[in-house]
């Protein structure tokens, strides 16, 4: 019963399960929320193969060869979650992000994929990506943000081109950095709108 509980926590760190979630939450509600978190998750998927590189820390033998510090699940999660906890107004929200946070921190340490150091650092680490986006939106805008957002991720993978190696999910991640700022493009202000409208103006005089 235990081990059932803890597998099905660990699908709320699964980066297939997450996106699933945005899609329906953006339908919903709050686009523009969904879709800088999404922005975040899909920069936390390069920025921590980097992490990865740079500490080194060997997964547990039993997982074969690897990099452990910083849960890339937990580092996922935290930061997708943990920017809707910072921008959620509801009480009851807040409780449940919390209760995914926490569960998938003790499911991924009671499978034996990570230890509490692996998901404490994770966590940090979305404390800190968080704080700093939230800084840069209220203290630039949204534009300078993006920017930012797209030239670190370029960034980051030039370097593991050097260091490491760029693997597939690191494309894939910058796709969905890309497609994410995009739908901000288009929820804020519905830009694209007005931009049809004032095409239809000119064409009309």
């Amino acid at each position: 019963m235990i081990d059932a509980l803890a597998h099905f926590c660990l699908k709320f760190g699964h980066v297939t399960f997450i996106p699933a979630i945005v899609v329906i939450l953006t339908v919903l509600y709050r686009r523009d929320t969904y879709a800088k978190a999404l922005c975040l998750l899909a920069w936390v998927m390069i920025f921590n193969t980097l992490l990865k590189q740079l500490f080194k820390v060997p997964l547990m033998p039993h997982l074969g060869t690897g990099y452990a510090f910083p849960s890339g699940h937990m580092h996922a999660a935290a930061v997708f979650y943990g920017y809707m906890l910072f921008r959620s107004r509801s009480k009851m929200a807040k409780s449940l992000l919390v209760l995914i946070l926490v569960s998938l921190g003790w499911s991924l340490i009671y499978c034996c994929f990570h230890d509490v150091l692996d998901i404490l650092g994770a966590v940090a680490f979305a404390a800190t990506e968080i704080s700093a986006y939230h800084f840069l939106e209220t203290k630039f805008g949204n534009g300078i943000t993006a920017a930012v957002s797209l030239i670190s991720a370029a960034l980051i993978i030039l370097c593991l081109s050097v260091i490491y190696r760029i693997e597939p999910h690191i494309w894939i991640a910058l796709c969905g950095l890309l497609c994410a700022e995009f739908a901000l493009f288009v929820s804020k202000g519905r830009r694209i709108e007005k931009i049809a409208e004032k095409l239809r103006i000119l064409q009309k005089h």
